[in-house]
């Protein structure tokens, strides 16, 4: 497999999984799974956490667009089957947490449910990082200006 096929091939499974798990997430709630504060919650936590990797996977897409026939360098087989394991992993266990909470099996309290999400994001996500950032151009962070550190290139006379 060569890096381009590799590109496309995850980008598309890290974004549909990622879409799918919120929808998964309203259909649980629609279903009776979560109350609505519990729904609203478990999207706020899982989206942003989610949204860094789709981010730049999506500005890969359109800017490659035109690139029909691009042919990429060569990957190790062991880094294709990493870089489809990791975040494969981490979307099964995100989905069987959210599956768990929504049919209260295991995880009876939503505190034990937003525990599981944190913990998981935070161990996967590392790893996951180190193999999607490798791939897809990490997105900028801007931060915001807060009161008081503008400052202007005129002095005053």
């Amino acid at each position: 497999m060569n890096e381009i096929e590799l590109k496309n091939k995850l980008g598309i499974f890290i974004v549909v999984s990622h879409f799918g798990m919120l929808v998964l997430v309203v259909v649980i709630w629609l279903l009776g799974g979560f109350l609505t504060d519990e729904m609203t919650t478990t999207i706020a936590i899982i989206a942003p956490f989610l949204a860094s990797y789709t981010t730049a996977i999506l500005k890969y897409i359109v800017e490659t667009k035109n690139k029909i026939s691009a042919r990429g360098k060569p990957v190790t087989t062991i880094f294709a089957f990493m870089s489809f394991c990791l975040p494969g992993a981490f979307t099964l266990l995100l989905i069987a947490a959210i599956l768990l909470k929504g049919f209260n099996i295991g995880l009876r309290s939503f505190e034990d449910f937003k525990i599981m999400l944190g913990t998981t994001e935070t161990i996967f996500g590392v790893y996951v990082g180190q193999l999607v950032f490798s791939l897809f151009e990490r997105p900028e962070v801007k931060q915001p200006e807060t009161a008081g550190t503008h400052h202007d290139d005129k002095q005053a006379s």
